[in-house]
């Protein structure tokens, strides 16, 4: 969709295809992760994410599964 729409960039869930693929596909359009922790984060970092958003802090009716890791994470 990102390619089809001529989009600047994405922001991809930590389960997801990787950031090495999604870089292979993308090019130079920018790349995030959503993750749940510091290694999952450093991870995508690793694998060329322009940038990481860290989730969640609260708990979370959109995520429910999730525990809610706090504003000290």
């Amino acid at each position: 969709v990102a390619l089809a729409c001529k989009a600047a960039g994405v922001n991809l869930p930590e389960r997801d295809i990787s950031t090495r693929d999604a870089r292979t596909l993308l090019g130079e359009r920018l790349i995030g992760r959503s993750v749940h922790s510091l290694e999952v984060a450093l991870a995508a970092e690793r694998e060329g994410a322009d940038f990481v958003i860290f989730g969640p802090v609260w708990e979370s009716t959109s995520h429910p599964q999730e525990k809610a890791a706090g504003v000290e994470a």
